[in-house]
C-alpha cells in the first residue's frame, strides 16, 4: 500500500518581510520552515497561529535561543484542514532534516541517544530502589528501638521523622524517573525499535 502526499503552495518569506506582516499570519494555521542564509533548514513546526510562533523563535524564545540569531528565511504551508498539520510536520522533518528539530528525528544517532538516556534511567531507578530499601530497613529498626526504654523518645521520633521524610522524597524521585521511562521507551518505539 502507498500513500501519495502532496504539500500545498509553499510561501517563502525573508524573515524581515515575514515579521513586517506577521499580523496577517496570526491566527493562521500553518507547518513552517525556519531557514539560515544559505537556505539550510534549522527548524520545522506547525501552530495554530504560525505569525506567533515565528515570533516566539526569531526572539529565541525556548530551544530557539541556539538558532535565533541564524534564521533568515520563512517557508509556510498552509494544510486545508488542521488535522494534515502533524502529517505535514513530520513529513517535512523526515524530508529536510532539520538541525535543531529534536522530536520526530529519528536518526540512528537519535536512537542511541535514546537507548543511553533509557539505561541511565534505569540506573537511576535501581540505584534509587536500593536505598528506598535501605530506609525502609532503617525505618523498622527505629521502630523496634523506640520499645526500647533507654534510648530518648523525642530522639527517636526526629530521627524516625526524618527518615519518613527521606523515604518519601525517595519514592517521589522513583515515580518521576518511573514516568522518564515510559516516555523514553514510547520515544524508542516511535522510532522503530522496541525497546522492553
Amino acid at each position: 500500500m502507498s500513500l501519495t502526499l502532496t504539500l500545498p503552495v509553499c510561501e517563502d518569506y525573508s524573515l524581515g518581510d515575514f515579521l513586517r506582516s506577521r499580523s496577517v499570519f496570526n491566527c493562521v494555521p500553518a507547518v513552517y520552515v525556519l531557514r539560515d542564509s544559505a537556505q539550510g533548514v534549522l527548524y520545522v513546526g506547525k501552530s495554530a497561529s504560525v505569525g506567533r510562533r515565528v515570533v516566539e523563535h526569531s526572539q529565541g524564545k525556548g530551544d530557539a535561543i541556539h538558532y535565533c540569531r541564524d534564521i533568515e528565511h520563512v517557508s509556510i504551508y498552509r494544510p486545508e484542514n488542521m488535522m494534515l498539520l502533524d502529517i505535514y510536520e513530520t513529513l517535512l522533518i523526515h524530508e529536510l532534516k532539520p538541525s535543531h528539530n529534536r522530536d520526530k528525528v529519528f536518526s540512528r544517532e537519535h536512537v542511541l541517544y535514546i537507548e543511553e538516556e533509557l539505561c541511565q534511567v534505569e540506573d537511576l531507578i535501581s540505584q534509587a530502589e536500593d536505598v528506598r530499601r535501605w530506609l525502609r530497613i532503617e525505618i523498622d529498626e527505629f521502630e523496634s528501638f523506640a520499645e526500647e526504654s533507654y534510648y530518648d523518645p523525642g530522639v527517636i521520633r526526629t530521627e524516625w521523622a526524618e527518615l519518613i521524610r527521606n523515604l518519601e522524597a525517595k519514592d517521589r524521585e522513583i515515580s518521576r524517573l518511573v514516568e522518564r521511562r515510559l516516555l523514553l521507551r514510547n520515544r524508542a518505539t516511535r522510532a522503530g525499535r522496541g525497546i522492553a
